[in-house]
């Protein structure tokens, strides 16, 4: 069994960084009306909700600039990508001129792979999901960030919906290893006279709690609180990954309306935490 992993971490994100500066694209704006830029690190899962840099088959970018060096070792592409088999970078830069490549990889075509493989792993949902780091470990830091998509040929330009990267948070100690797999199915549903049901279009959601445990160090209840009370607890969308073993069945997550937080249990000094995530705009069914 492998360790959880959370990101909920975004460097794109002007809401978790203030002094952001406005997200660009290749065009050195923010992009066309109605497909900006920002709309790819704005959280939502609409498939009306993307970044189109509106030139075909040209080389195009999304940057993300800070007032310093910040540190990433993770990336999610959301689904509703239109990047399976084509070729992705990221790179980053400290003056903005000079660019080194931190990722390379071709997105997969078929659900599975590894999150430390060449190419990452592509979800049961159709994300993409890729972790990294630095030789020895450490994560790679930048006051720029780009993501890079080649020309994708006659007619063709990218598509995305989500783009999330920056620094994971791995639990130490969790005293259930996995969330229940709990999930929630709603619909309109009309029931007639003698009983026929029928039900419009489903959703369905999955809901589950994280049950964590800061037993490590007192640093470690720092991080854990960022992450999980200061980004995931102010409504922050979070990837949750339960099992780093099993990649494909990450999901993305915020919480529901309601108190909780890290605690400490009578005659136990580390802090425990049961925390409720629902499953933030899960897909339709058919």
């Amino acid at each position: 069994m492998g360790a959880p992993l959370l990101l909920a971490d975004s460097l794109g994100s002007p809401l978790i960084y203030p002094k952001l500066i406005p997200v660009t694209d290749q065009s050195g704006t923010s992009g066309p009306v109605g497909n900006e830029a920002w709309r790819a690190f704005a959280g939502r899962r609409s498939a009306f909700n993307y970044w189109l840099p509106g030139t075909p088959n040209a080389l195009a970018w999304l940057q993300a600039q800070h007032e310093q060096p910040r540190g990433a070792n993770c990336l999610f592409l959301d689904r509703g990508h239109n990047l399976a088999g084509f070729p992705v970078t990221l790179q980053g830069s400290n003056d903005g001129a000079t660019f080194a490549t931190v990722v390379s990889a071709t997105i997969p075509t078929v659900t599975g792979g590894l999150l430390t493989g060449a190419n990452g792993c592509l979800t049961e949902e159709g994300a993409w999901a890729i972790t990294f780091a630095l030789p020895g470990g450490g994560a790679p830091a930048y006051a720029y960030w780009r993501f890079n998509i080649p020309a994708m040929g006659t007619g063709l330009q990218p598509t995305i919906v989500g783009l999330h990267f920056g620094m994971l948070y791995q639990p130490f100690a969790l005293y259930r290893p996995f969330m229940e797999h709990r999930t929630k199915l709603t619909a309109q549903e009309v029931v007639s006279t003698v009983g026929w049901i029928g039900r419009g279009t489903r959703g369905f959601v999955r809901t589950g709690v994280l049950n964590l445990r800061a037993d490590v160090t007192d640093y470690e209840y720092l991080q854990a609180r960022f992450t999980i009370e200061e980004l995931l607890g102010s409504g922050r969308p979070t990837w949750v990954i339960q099992d780093q073993e099993r990649p494909t069945e990450a999901v993305y997550v915020i919480r529901p309306l309601n108190e909780q937080g890290f605690e400490r249990p009578p005659q136990l000094y580390w802090p425990t935490a049961a925390i409720q995530v629902i499953e933030h705009e899960p897909l339709v069914l058919n």
